[in-house]
């Protein structure tokens, strides 16, 4: 056996040391930072059908995504009741989970791979925020860990029906599922034609799918009934709904997504999710730039001009057009929006292409398909028009994988020592990210942050709703019912603002600082304060610069102004 595959104690106790400190970093402390709006949508809607499962289940919302996180919630709330804490730890357990990733490759990576790639997902600052945070990717990933289990730990009936099960589900929770698997067919696709065209003498992964399909029809039948039945139950909320199936399959999901896409409502520059990473990810550029000079270094003169010549078309590009959003078509089709957009487009589009083909026709299958799945999960997130910080997590997990294997003969005892300034960063990133700063505006990872004040205020209010059950106590503007409806569930004290004719007679109103109404009728009996409600900086991506980006990288000193959206709180006067 292969020295650097054979484990000993020691190896097994480095990595189950390496497993606790990751779980760790994701559990401590995890529901004190405040709740983030979107939080409040999941927890919310995840407690109408806990509250009662005949009325309140879930109807499928593209906004909100697939059913899966609605229906699980709910488990949480029977085990823990209804707080914080029961709303995060599935995000918790399931980014956990994680961290067993590079186990399952334990018979084709050196145990240093799998000991660095382990360090890396444990003190990753984007993974163990996005594990304390309540979102639908986290159970995305989750459900891919079991897809790679079922492929690589299982054979039979209950590979076929783990299969099934993971990808049923992962299309009850999120759209983006259509996205994986277009990428996953069309590597099918392109590995079959370069097999054909090189005359290579072994069978397309394409061709042994469909083989061992045809010989296993009645598992496959069994799966697909599984497959249909899961997402069935789901999208129909248990078959009582039964027009949510065709929403969740196409009526409603697909077009809105291509629309929202299209709109760039949260818009960003192509080079968002790159960014990201790099902004949070201490070995992304290292790594990536490494790759690319140890590929094109073994390739010929001709494959190396080729990729270069995405360089110059980059720069051609930048000195003869400047600034992307001046044109239609760059903007809006390419969605390129500053001159850094054009030197990650191009050498994208190149470099995945040429890696894939190389490593096709050199017979590097794990090569091409990973290497294949992180460029087009690059490109792709990159692409599309709605930039959230979140979507960064699939090329990061999928680039992970890949340079997994990538670096394996390279990732030996020596090179875990140059890792250690990395990782080193990495954790003080980490605990800024997670911990000192876990909602300081200048956190760009989840864009924008409940301010401290208004949660300890929404707190507060709670308490004294819950003490006197009063039936006219809070009113709130309806742009201002996200968070604030999670912490004032079930009580009757609390109403929206549909009518402004008894404002009066209300305990506490929350409105906009600019509210006339509000600000005439309610100065002579109520007292008004201003507190911060959301935070957020909004990088302004055209003044970027690598002075700029190392500033922020290394110490997170940010360029531009950051911004808030404050709220005017309205208090009843004592002597009234």
């Amino acid at each position: 056996m292969d020295i650097a595959r054979k484990w000993s104690p020691v190896h097994y106790l480095s990595l189950l040391i390496i497993i606790i400190i990751g779980v760790a970093f994701r559990a401590y402390q995890f529901d004190l930072r405040p709740l983030h709006h979107d939080e409040s949508l999941h927890g919310l809607y995840s407690l109408y059908y806990f509250q009662n499962s005949a009325s309140g289940f879930y109807k499928y919302n593209p906004l909100l995504h697939g059913p899966l996180l609605y229906h699980s919630l709910p488990w949480s709330y029977w085990l823990f009741g209804v707080s914080k804490f029961a709303t995060r730890i599935p995000s918790v357990l399931l980014g956990s989970l994680l961290l067993f990733l590079p186990i399952l490759f334990k018979n084709r990576l050196s145990k240093y791979t799998i000991l660095v790639a382990t360090m890396l997902i444990a003190v990753s600052p984007t993974m163990v925020y996005w594990s304390r945070f309540i979102r639908h990717d986290n159970f995305i990933f989750a459900l891919l860990f079991m897809l790679l289990f079922a492929i690589f730990k299982t054979r039979g009936i209950l590979r076929y029906l783990l299969i099934a099960l993971s990808i049923a589900l992962q299309f009850s929770c999120k759209e983006n599922t259509y996205i994986h698997l277009l990428f996953f067919v069309t590597f099918l696709f392109y590995e079959a034609l370069i097999i054909k065209l090189t005359n290579q003498g072994h069978a397309s992964l394409a061709k042994g799918i469909i083989t061992s399909l045809k010989n296993n029809k009645i598992l496959l039948a069994c799966s697909l009934i599984l497959f249909l039945l899961i997402f069935s139950h789901y999208y129909s909320a248990g078959f009582v709904y039964p027009e949510g199936v065709l929403d969740g399959a196409y009526r409603k999901s697909l077009l809105y997504w291509f629309e929202q896409h299209q709109a760039e409502r949260i818009a960003g520059p192509f080079s968002y999710t790159f960014l990201i990473n790099t902004f949070f990810e201490s070995w992304w550029i290292p790594v990536i730039l490494t790759h690319l000079i140890y590929f094109y270094i073994k390739q010929t003169g001709k494959i190396k001009l080729l990729f270069l010549s995405s360089i110059i078309l980059s720069l051609i590009f930048h000195l003869f057009l400047g600034n992307p959003s001046e044109y239609y078509f760059i903007d809006k089709i390419l969605k390129l929006k500053i001159p850094l957009d054009y030197y990650l487009f191009f050498p994208i589009l190149f470099h995945s292409l040429i890696l894939t083909t190389t490593y096709l026709i050199e017979e590097r299958r794990d090569l091409a398909l990973t290497g294949f799945l992180f460029f087009s999960s690059l490109f792709t997130y990159s692409y599309l028009g709605e930039k959230v910080p979140w979507l960064a997590l699939y090329p990061f997990v999928t680039g992970l994988v890949f340079f997994s294997f990538f670096f394996d003969k390279v990732f030996q005892k020596p090179v875990l020592l140059l890792l250690l300034p990395l990782l080193a960063l990495n954790i003080k990133t980490l605990i800024w990210t997670n911990f000192t700063n876990s909602h300081d505006p200048k956190n760009l990872l989840s864009q924008v942050h409940t301010s401290q004040e208004f949660e300890t205020l929404m707190q507060r209010l709670r308490k004294s709703i819950d003490s006197s059950q009063p039936t006219d106590y809070f009113l709130v503007n309806d742009s201002y019912t996200w968070p604030t409806t999670w912490y004032m569930h079930g009580s009757k004290g609390y109403h929206f603002y549909k009518s402004k004719k008894d404002m009066k007679t209300y305990q506490y109103i929350l409105a906009k600082p600019e509210d006339n109404h509000a600000n005439m009728s309610l100065r002579d009996t109520h007292d008004k304060t201003t507190l911060p409600l959301r935070l957020w900086w909004l990088p302004a991506y055209k003044e970027l610069s690598v002075i700029n980006s190392g500033k922020y990288y290394l110490n997170k000193e940010t360029w531009n102004q950051k911004g808030s959206t404050q709220v005017s709180l309205w208090t009843k006067k004592k002597d009234l």
